[in-house]
């Protein structure tokens, strides 16, 4: 390798990383004053550090399938418990419908941790690439990702809090007291989407803070022609259509947040009023019928808003492998690690209790019917 490659891997790999954008674009005119044969050379390093090919810690294949069983689960368990009120209350009905509960309940607790450690992950990320301190592994792609999965998260968790605070109070403060905590760490992440989706772009001349320009509309699209070529980018009315849902997801989540701490305050605050809407609301609507009709909205409702995120989670992973093939860089997004295999198996002890609760019922039948089996005619 003679002396000119080696500078020009030296120079490279000074571009694998950034932390500002204003910092990196100055960093990218340094190295190669937008020649486009320099340019290429550093191909790699430069489109992994602005829109990113794969962060296994945020969209890898562990990870999206621990999305899934959030968002499945919930449903599963939501459908399962709205029907025990239309099915007939037989001995066996009311036997499944409380390991159904219990289920649920374990479910919640694994939700609700796995929905926190998203969202601290998400905030810690977004903080270091918002505030200029390191945007390393978060280019503009895995920062769409990012968004995406913090939503995924916590509209799921909506799901066990509907139906379990429609079947019984018993630690319905504790689940709030959670949620609540999970969505002020959402909050920050809904501020960080709206910001970026929304502010004034730094590309084009005089974009800059106080007129400068960092840098021009013709050098920014060089680095995306570069970038994208051969790669079915996200057209501008799929990015429309991710961030309307992803708007109104935010707003549902939010306002399901503020509707319920409200309530909470205001029995505690004001328990006399709060106790006469209660039960004005249960003689208007008795339980049976308030509860199919609630459940039916919150289902239709949330997968509404949850089936486009997905979309947009396995789009944006499409268009990362594209961009991670085209620029001879390595996606790891559909390797198992460490991190994802702890993913998918913090959901375990739902599948775990529910079966111990099925084979402990059956034990206790056979039990129950084996003296019967003994005694002499």
């Amino acid at each position: 390798m003679n002396a000119s490659n080696m500078e020009t891997l030296s120079n490279c790999s000074s571009l694998a990383s950034r932390s500002s954008f204003i910092d990196y674009v100055e960093a990218i005119n340094t190295t190669t004053s937008f020649n486009t044969t320099l340019l290429y050379e550093c191909q790699g390093e430069i489109c992994n550090a602005l829109w990113g090919d794969g962060n296994a810690d945020i969209s890898g294949i562990g990870m999206v399938v621990g999305y899934i069983f959030e968002s499945v689960l919930g449903l599963i368990f939501i459908l399962g418990l709205a029907l025990k009120r239309t099915i007939s209350r037989t001995r066996y009905s009311e036997k499944y419908s409380n390991i159904l509960v219990k289920g649920c309940n374990t479910f919640f607790d694994c939700a609700v941790f796995f929905t926190v450690s998203i969202q601290i992950s998400c905030v810690v990320v977004l903080v270091r690439r918002d505030l200029g301190i390191n945007a390393n592994g978060l280019g503009g792609l895995t920062t769409q990702i990012t968004w995406v999965i913090a939503l995924l998260c916590m509209l799921s968790l909506i799901y066990p809090l509907v139906i379990l605070d429609q079947l019984s109070e018993k630690r319905g403060g504790y689940r709030l007291f959670l949620f609540c905590g999970c969505w002020v760490l959402f909050c920050y992440t809904f501020i960080s989407q709206m910001i970026g989706e929304f502010a004034p772009s730094q590309v084009g001349q005089g974009a800059g803070q106080g007129g400068t320009t960092i840098i021009t509309t013709d050098e920014w699209n060089s680095l995306t022609d570069m970038c994208f070529s051969g790669v079915q980018s996200m057209r501008p009315s799929e990015a429309r259509v991710l961030r309307g849902f992803g708007a109104m997801g935010s707003l549902v989540v939010t306002t399901y947040g503020v509707v319920r701490l409200l309530w909470f305050i205001g029995e505690r605050q004001w328990p006399t009023p709060a106790s006469r809407i209660r039960k004005r609301t249960v003689a208007a609507f008795p339980d049976g019928q308030r509860t199919a009709p609630l459940v039916m909205f919150w289902v239709v409702l949330l997968t509404i808003l949850t089936i486009p995120q997905y979309w947009g989670l396995f789009r944006l992973r499409n268009i990362q492998k594209s961009l991670a093939n085209s620029t001879s860089n390595a996606y790891a997004d559909n390797q198992w690690a460490f991190g994802q295999v702890v993913a998918v198996t913090i959901f375990a002890p739902v599948f775990t209790e529910i079966g111990y609760l099925l084979l402990q019922d059956g034990s206790s039948v056979t039990s129950q019917a084996s003296p019967k089996g003994n005694q002499k005619p």
